[in-house]
């Protein structure tokens, strides 16, 4: 299985809508890395609900009120979604092709990471939750924890050469993440794998098709949509 990084920074706060690889050998960066082209889509949130904060008391009445947080949006997590395709060419310099074979991807794993140069895919691991949730959140209690959304018990699936029962989540629409890393124990954020199985087309949370969903965790600092450090992730494609 060979690994394609995806030549393009993406922040946090960026929505991918669309992916699309072009893998050849003339083009590669080394022997490990292969050229690859990202179309981004428009970055898309949910406002404050609207209604009364507040309800004006009458003597000899009895009121229902049902309360509900203003505002409900996860600032924790960043939501990918996308179309993925690829492509094996023989290319001159020229860019002009000899040939080119079309690349089944279904099944195979989208990688997103903050390291800019992740290379030890030799031997991956189960993630270490708790140690996630410091290095995100700071161990702080609340709903949206990496603890509360990435659970066992999905069964063993295979992320390169290493076979692991990984914690996963399933989105609403149905697809399936996990999360992993690249050391046993206690790791740092860049020994962390965020994977997203890639499906054939299937309707995602906006009823439209795509080949996968991926839940990541950003850094948050502030109080809203925009007062968040963020965190720069980097994609790779296993290529079969």
């Amino acid at each position: 299985m060979k690994i394609t990084k995806i030549n393009m920074l993406l922040s946090a706060v960026i929505l991918l809508q669309a992916l699309l690889l072009i893998a050849g050998t003339a083009s590669a960066v080394n022997n490990n890395l292969d050229r690859a082209i990202i179309i981004n889509g428009t970055t898309e949130t949910v406002f404050p609900r609207n209604g009364s904060t507040s309800n004006v008391s009458a003597g000899g009445y009895i009121t229902q009120i049902d309360i509900y947080p203003q505002f409900n949006q996860t600032k924790n997590w960043q939501g990918f979604y996308g179309n993925v395709s690829g492509i094996i060419s023989l290319k001159g310099n020229n860019e002009k092709e000899m040939y080119n074979w079309s690349i089944n991807l279904t099944n195979t794993s989208i990688y997103a990471t903050t390291d800019s140069v992740f290379t030890n895919w030799s031997t991956l691991y189960n993630a270490n939750i708790s140690n996630l949730d410091k290095l995100w959140f700071n161990s702080e209690i609340m709903a949206d924890t990496v603890a509360n959304t990435y659970k066992t018990g999905d069964g063993a699936r295979t992320f390169v050469n290493t076979s692991l029962d990984a914690y996963h989540v399933h989105t609403l629409a149905g697809f399936v993440d996990y999360v992993i890393q690249s050391v046993s124990g206690v790791g740092t954020k860049n020994d962390t794998l965020w994977a997203a199985v890639v499906t054939e087309p299937k309707l995602n949370y906006k009823s439209e098709y795509s080949n996968y969903e991926l839940l990541v965790p950003v850094t948050n600092n502030g109080t809203g949509f925009g007062d968040t450090q963020g965190d720069t992730y980097y994609f790779y494609i296993e290529i079969p």
